[in-house]
């Protein structure tokens, strides 16, 4: 099967033209948190509810996506990604060739998330949080 490949201008082009484009971020959550494409949301490809998580997001079937990891090392697990969602009647995948490298490469801003340092209640002092 083959994909639309996009490349960094052609993804801005795609963002500015559909504002309804749902720009997808595959990759685990602890590393969508330490730097992402703002606006991107983050459905991890190993998630067993990856294919029901964009559906939640995605209006249709015929939404468009743009699916993208770290780089372009990981062009195979992007294919994998599109296929799942192909087989699913999604109609409209792309693929960023070069992912969040080609993003900061040309210059563009990541969005992070800092992990919470208190996981506790903070009263028991049965769960660490005192």
């Amino acid at each position: 099967m083959s994909f639309t490949v996009l490349k960094y201008d052609d993804v801005i082009t795609r963002i500015a033209q559909n504002k309804d484009a749902l720009l997808i971020n595959i990759m685990s959550e602890d590393e969508y948190n330490a730097g992402h494409i703002p606006g991107s949301v983050n459905m991890p490809l190993d998630s067993d509810s990856f294919i029901e998580d964009i559906a939640f997001y995605a209006e249709t079937k015929d939404a468009e996506l743009i699916l993208y990891a770290k780089n372009s090392d990981m062009s195979l697990v992007l294919e994998s990604a599109a296929l799942r969602l192909q087989q699913d009647s999604f109609t409209k995948i792309a693929l960023f060739e070069g992912g969040l490298d080609s993003w900061t490469e040309n210059g563009a801003p990541l969005k992070t998330y800092d992990a919470p340092t208190d996981s506790g209640c903070g009263s028991c002092g049965d769960c660490g949080c005192s």
